[in-house]
């Protein structure tokens, strides 16, 4: 026989209606909805008639006076590693890869060349490696659009991919 929860009549302290609660919640709630409720407290304190507002946006006066005057650029910096940018970052970021792969993309009519999925995730995959073929970074005729799924089923297997790539690439 399932257990049978006894209610309780009580009054809103904000629109005076009658709302039934359980035993449990009896002495807790004051209010029949959450509307109530917020309606009830947006009327108290400094954001009187503004909604429940506390603290928004408000910034902590001390602190942000000593982060201005306590930021550490540079050498200061708890991170600095000696002013040394990895090479690799600062190829691939560089602007003629860029336009590497902005080209690539354009030649490839943003598709993946294994799949034929047009837009979405895709990368250029170098057919010949990024990095025992230095010259050859930034030539378009050793990139391939591809997605991410096939560029994952690629990684490791250059070699193995690699005829398959230039033929497709020469097709166009």
């Amino acid at each position: 026989m399932p257990k049978v929860k006894v209610r309780f009549n009580k009054i809103c302290l904000y629109c005076n209606r009658g709302y039934n609660v359980i035993k449990s919640r009896l002495l807790r709630t004051k209010y029949c909805s959450r509307h109530c409720h917020n309606t009830a407290i947006a009327g108290k304190g400094a954001s009187k008639g503004k909604g429940i507002t506390r603290n928004k946006g408000a910034k902590h006066p001390y602190l942000s006076e000593w982060n201005r005057t306590h930021v550490r650029y540079g050498k200061d910096n708890y991170a600095w590693k000696g002013g040394i940018t990895p090479k690799n970052y600062i190829i691939r970021k560089s602007l003629p890869m860029i336009e590497f792969k902005k080209n690539c993309l354009v030649r490839d009519n943003y598709t993946c060349q294994l799949c034929g999925k047009i837009g979405g995730d895709l990368e250029i995959h170098h057919i010949k490696r990024f990095s025992d073929f230095p010259l050859l970074r930034t030539d378009t005729s050793n990139g391939i659009t591809l997605c991410l799924i096939c560029h994952n089923k690629t990684k490791q297997k250059e070699e193995q991919f690699e005829d398959l790539f230039f033929k497709i690439i020469n097709m166009k």
